[in-house]
């Protein structure tokens, strides 16, 4: 899917709303929304909190593991971002 393509951001996060703030791939395409600029609306909106709180229930639901979230942040050029959360949250 291309991003030139008329992306209806606000309708998914819309039909997210009305599902506890989730949705799937298959809405994301629906609405228009490519993985590249999901990831890139996201990276530029997503609070520190929102963040603590995304990794704290992916680790906790199993989604990923410890080292699947540390390589992807490396990939990302992020570990300093991951090391704090996974550090804070060892803390509470």
């Amino acid at each position: 899917m291309s991003d030139n393509m008329h992306a209806d951001v606000l309708g998914l996060e819309a039909e997210a709303y009305q599902q506890g703030g989730y949705f799937n791939a298959g809405q994301a395409r629906a609405h228009g929304v490519s993985r590249q600029l999901l990831d890139h609306d996201v990276a530029n909106r997503l609070q520190p909190e929102q963040l603590s709180m995304a990794v704290t229930q992916a680790l906790r639901r199993g989604l990923l593991t410890h080292e699947q979230l540390q390589e992807e942040a490396t990939r990302r050029h992020k570990q300093h971002t991951i090391q704090a959360l996974l550090t804070s949250e060892t803390h509470r």
